[in-house]
Protein backbone atom coordinates (compact mmCIF):
# COMPACT_ATOMS: atom_id res chain seq x y z
CA UNK A 1 0.00 0.00 0.00
CA UNK A 2 1.54 3.34 -0.56
CA UNK A 3 2.21 5.55 2.13
CA UNK A 4 -0.10 8.46 1.02
CA UNK A 5 -3.38 5.47 0.61
CA UNK A 6 -2.27 4.85 4.13
CA UNK A 7 -2.52 8.48 5.76
CA UNK A 8 -5.61 8.35 3.79
CA UNK A 9 -7.02 5.48 5.21
CA UNK A 10 -5.54 6.65 8.90
CA UNK A 11 -7.29 10.12 8.31
CA UNK A 12 -10.55 8.44 7.13
CA UNK A 13 -10.61 6.01 10.22
CA UNK A 14 -10.82 9.61 12.59
CA UNK A 15 -13.74 10.71 10.83
CA UNK A 16 -11.51 13.72 9.78
CA UNK A 17 -12.41 15.27 6.44
CA UNK A 18 -9.25 16.69 4.94
CA UNK A 19 -8.63 19.36 2.06
CA UNK A 20 -5.53 18.63 0.84
CA UNK A 21 -3.55 21.53 -0.89
CA UNK A 22 -0.50 19.40 -1.33
CA UNK A 23 0.35 15.66 -1.44
CA UNK A 24 1.28 14.35 1.91
CA UNK A 25 4.39 11.98 2.40
CA UNK A 26 3.82 8.80 4.25
CA UNK A 27 2.78 8.90 7.91
CA UNK A 28 5.60 6.98 9.67
CA UNK A 29 5.73 5.26 13.13
CA UNK A 30 8.14 7.08 15.13
CA UNK A 31 7.86 6.64 19.02
CA UNK A 32 5.84 6.13 22.28
CA UNK A 33 5.68 9.54 24.41
CA UNK A 34 5.71 11.43 21.98
CA UNK A 35 3.63 11.41 18.76
CA UNK A 36 3.06 8.04 17.19
CA UNK A 37 3.26 9.42 13.84
CA UNK A 38 4.72 11.96 11.53
CA UNK A 39 4.62 13.41 7.87
CA UNK A 40 8.13 12.71 6.16
CA UNK A 41 10.44 9.57 4.96
CA UNK A 42 12.69 10.55 7.67
CA UNK A 43 14.79 10.47 9.72
CA UNK A 44 13.14 14.10 10.84
CA UNK A 45 9.58 14.57 10.51
CA UNK A 46 6.92 16.86 11.31
CA UNK A 47 4.02 16.10 13.44
CA UNK A 48 1.64 17.21 16.09
CA UNK A 49 -1.77 17.18 13.88
CA UNK A 50 -3.93 15.78 11.65
CA UNK A 51 -3.15 17.89 8.00
CA UNK A 52 -4.03 20.63 7.56
CA UNK A 53 -2.32 23.31 9.87
CA UNK A 54 -4.08 26.41 10.07
CA UNK A 55 -3.14 30.22 9.78
CA UNK A 56 -4.07 30.98 13.27
CA UNK A 57 -1.26 28.77 15.03
CA UNK A 58 -1.33 25.44 16.02
CA UNK A 59 1.00 23.00 17.94
CA UNK A 60 3.85 21.32 15.51
CA UNK A 61 6.72 18.68 16.45
CA UNK A 62 9.37 18.62 15.09
CA UNK A 63 10.54 15.00 15.21
CA UNK A 64 14.62 13.27 14.68
CA UNK A 65 15.12 9.97 14.31
CA UNK A 66 17.98 8.46 17.03
CA UNK A 67 20.57 8.01 14.38
CA UNK A 68 20.89 11.68 13.93
CA UNK A 69 23.51 12.58 16.32
CA UNK A 70 24.45 16.07 15.14
CA UNK A 71 22.11 19.07 15.78
CA UNK A 72 19.46 19.39 12.94
CA UNK A 73 18.92 23.19 11.90
CA UNK A 74 15.00 23.24 11.23
CA UNK A 75 13.60 26.07 8.56
CA UNK A 76 9.87 26.30 7.21
CA UNK A 77 9.54 27.85 3.73
CA UNK A 78 6.16 29.34 2.78
CA UNK A 79 4.38 28.62 -0.95
CA UNK A 80 6.73 29.39 -3.71
CA UNK A 81 9.15 31.25 -1.46
CA UNK A 82 6.40 33.58 0.16
CA UNK A 83 5.20 34.37 3.64
CA UNK A 84 6.71 34.29 7.00
CA UNK A 85 6.28 31.98 9.68
CA UNK A 86 7.33 31.74 13.39
CA UNK A 87 8.07 28.63 15.66
CA UNK A 88 7.98 29.59 19.39
CA UNK A 89 8.41 32.88 18.36
CA UNK A 90 11.45 32.48 15.78
CA UNK A 91 12.42 31.97 12.52
CA UNK A 92 14.52 28.79 12.41
CA UNK A 93 15.08 26.10 15.47
CA UNK A 94 17.87 23.91 16.31
CA UNK A 95 16.94 20.53 17.67
CA UNK A 96 19.87 18.88 19.56
CA UNK A 97 20.42 15.56 19.33
CA UNK A 98 19.31 13.06 21.77
CA UNK A 99 21.70 9.55 22.06
CA UNK A 100 19.71 6.79 22.08
CA UNK A 101 16.43 8.28 21.79
CA UNK A 102 14.17 10.26 19.63
CA UNK A 103 14.94 14.29 19.91
CA UNK A 104 12.35 16.76 19.28
CA UNK A 105 10.76 20.18 19.50
CA UNK A 106 7.73 21.34 20.34
CA UNK A 107 6.03 24.53 20.00
CA UNK A 108 4.04 27.12 18.44
CA UNK A 109 3.94 27.20 14.65
CA UNK A 110 2.02 30.58 13.46
CA UNK A 111 2.53 30.65 9.60
CA UNK A 112 1.48 33.85 7.65
CA UNK A 113 -0.33 32.47 4.50
CA UNK A 114 -2.27 29.31 3.93
CA UNK A 115 -0.99 26.52 1.27
CA UNK A 116 1.45 24.58 0.81
CA UNK A 117 4.27 24.90 3.23
CA UNK A 118 7.97 22.89 3.46
CA UNK A 119 9.90 21.97 6.44
CA UNK A 120 13.75 21.71 5.92
CA UNK A 121 15.64 20.36 8.04
CA UNK A 122 19.36 20.81 7.81
CA UNK A 123 22.13 18.44 9.62
CA UNK A 124 25.89 17.35 8.82
CA UNK A 125 25.46 17.29 4.43
CA UNK A 126 21.94 15.92 4.32
CA UNK A 127 18.65 18.46 3.92
CA UNK A 128 15.39 16.66 4.62
CA UNK A 129 12.04 18.59 2.80
CA UNK A 130 8.55 17.71 4.23
CA UNK A 131 5.60 19.38 2.39
CA UNK A 132 2.25 19.69 4.44
CA UNK A 133 -0.73 22.12 3.79
CA UNK A 134 -2.15 25.40 5.68
CA UNK A 135 -5.41 26.85 4.96
CA UNK A 136 -6.77 30.27 5.98
CA UNK A 137 -9.08 30.48 9.57
CA UNK A 138 -8.66 28.36 12.85
CA UNK A 139 -9.01 24.81 13.17
CA UNK A 140 -12.41 23.19 13.79
CA UNK A 141 -14.61 22.97 16.98
CA UNK A 142 -14.44 19.87 18.69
Amino acid sequence: MAGSDLADRRIRALGVRRRRLWPLLAIQPVGDKIPGDGYGNGPVYWSGQVSPWYTSGETGVILVNPSVTVPVTVTFIGPGGTGSVTFNGATSVSVPPAPGRWAYASGAFLPSVPECWTMRATFATTTVLVNFSVVSGQPPLG
